[in-house]
Formats: structure tokens, sequence, C-alpha cells
């Protein structure tokens, strides 16, 4: 059994590096001359969603912080022994955000490196790394590019942010799968989404989009009977604006998978394993107001699995 008290302490410091603005460029059109440009909505766009609204939204902005946690945990060496050893887990995180707005361009990059410390088993340190990136550019007034990458380097479940530096939570109708991972292992883990928005009328909105994701154990000994994986998919979508606060439209979404036992001779049993969806998403999006919507999108799903 694994029992677990942490405690966090979080120093935030955010001197401005550039004027501020007085408004985001991409928030939802309040005004004549926007009213024209249509959003992306939630089930068709890789940005994740805001977690700042109105006057907390900043921009232009260089932010530094430091996460203190700890943890214990009655055994942290799973499997080696059949006594628990137990120990005391610190983290050090330190934190360095950049966030720039221009009338073409948003982006949001944050790096986290992560120091863990045990206070018995010291041949368990490790450092740990993450980082995030958003990148929205504005190719002409109706075409819009999105990238977005997401990185962490871990060696367990406790030395990590949740969600990973901050991010918000991702939107879109293919959420990732839950998976089962080692507590205690060095682990590589890199998500990268892509989405081309074109705008061809007042109402009318086409896209596509790809995503790639990749996740290993860099010590096979670490994580006996445990898996890599590994992805990478396309999405194409087309939507229409009924109002100014009602869409629908349908995505198309083509995803391959594999996985690969980590140490395939010492688990012979655990065999290579590759599956392939097609997926179509009816949809429908209504925006309450500029903070609130709600989706709402089903439909047919074609999974080989080999």
């Amino acid at each position: 059994m694994l029992t677990r008290v942490c405690l966090g302490f979080v120093l935030l410091a955010a001197p401005p590096v550039w004027s501020q603005l007085g408004s985001v460029p991409f928030d939802m059109p309040d005004t004549t001359t926007d009213e024209a440009r249509m959003l992306a909505p939630p089930p068709v766009s890789v940005q994740g969603y805001p977690s700042t609204v109105g006057s907390e939204i900043r921009s232009n902005y260089l932010a530094a912080g430091l996460i203190f946690n700890t943890a214990y945990s009655d055994n942290v060496l799973p499997g080696t022994s059949t006594v628990p050893v137990s120990d005391f887990i610190y983290s050090v995180l330190p934190t360095i955000a950049l966030s720039q707005t221009t009338p073409r361009q948003q982006l949001a990059l944050t790096y986290s490196p992560g120091f863990t410390f045990y206070q018995h088993t010291g041949a368990l340190n490790a450092m740990n790394q993450a980082a995030n990136l958003n990148f929205q550019y504005r190719l002409s007034q109706h075409t819009t590019i999105n990238l977005s990458d997401s990185f962490q380097k871990t060696s367990n479940v406790f030395d990590q942010l949740y969600p990973p530096s901050g991010a918000g939570v991702v939107s879109g109708s293919q959420p990732p799968s839950a998976e089962v991972v080692a507590p205690y292992a060095d682990r590589l883990n890199n998500g990268a989404n892509a989405m081309l928005n074109y705008q061809f009328n007042r109402n009318g909105m086409i896209g596509v989009g790809g995503t790639s994701t990749k996740s290993n154990y860099s010590n096979p000994s670490q994580a006996q009977g445990f898996y890599n994986s590994s992805a990478l998919g396309g999405s194409i979508f087309y939507t229409q604006r009924l109002s100014s606060r009602q869409y629908i439209g349908v995505t198309y979404q083509y995803l391959k998978g594999q996985s690969d036992p980590v140490n395939a001779q010492a688990s012979p049993m655990n065999a290579q394993t590759s599956t392939q969806t097609h997926t179509v998403l009816p949809f429908y999006t209504v925006y309450l107001d500029p903070t609130i919507s709600i989706s709402i999108s089903v439909g047919p799903q074609y999974l080989d699995a080999t």
C-alpha cells in the first residue's frame, strides 16, 4: 500500500518585459470589426481551455516561480524486496514562463527543471525536466496555424506538476487514453499537435491537423512488464456558424498507435500491439458567454487491433 503526504510552497514573480496590451487578439469576437471572424470550437481546437479570463488575462511578460513538494512513501522499491523500504521524497521545481502577444501571433513557453531527493535512498535521486510550448500565428486574415508541444522527463509520479507546467485542460474530441505507469522509473513523454484553420466565408471554416505522442522508459530494469508507446494521427474538420454563439460541424480523425514491451526478453508473454482507429464525430457547440461553452459530439469509430 502507498501513502502520501504532500506540502507545497509557491513563490512567483512576474515582472513585465514588454508593454501590456489592452486585449488578446484571439478572444471571442465582441466588436463590429471582428464579428466576421470565427472561432475554432473546442472539439476541433488543439489549444488548451484557458485557465484565466477577463482581467486575469496577461500578456507580454516573463515570470519565474519555485515549487517545493515533499511526499512520504511506505515502499519506494516495490518488487525488489520482501521488506518494504520507506522514505521521504523532496522535489524542488523552479519554473520560468514567457508570454508574448502581437496583433498576428501569440506565444506561450514554460520550462521547469526539477530536482528530486530521497532522504535515505540516495540512489534514486534524479533531475527531471518539463517544457510546454503553445504558438498561434495568423498567416492571413482568415488563416491561422496553431502549434503545441509538451515534453516531460520524470523519475517518479511524485515529482511532476499537475497539470504539467501549469497547462490548461486539453480540448479536442479525442482525449488521450488512460495508461498504467511504473511509479518509480525514468520516463520520457512528448506530445505534439498542429492545426491549420481556414475561414473560407463568413460562417464556414475548414481545418487540417496532425498529432504525435511518444512515451519511453529509458531504464528497462525499472519497468518490467510495462510498455513503450507511440502514436501518429491526423484529422480534418468542417464547421458552420449558425449564430454568434452556436456552431455545428463534423471531424474525421485517423490514429495509428503501437506499444512495445520495455524488456521483451524478460517478459516473453508481452507481445507488441498495434492499433488503427477511424473516427467520424459530428459536434455541436454553444457559447453561453465568452467564458462558458458546451460541446456535444457523438459518432462511430472503427478500431483495428493486432
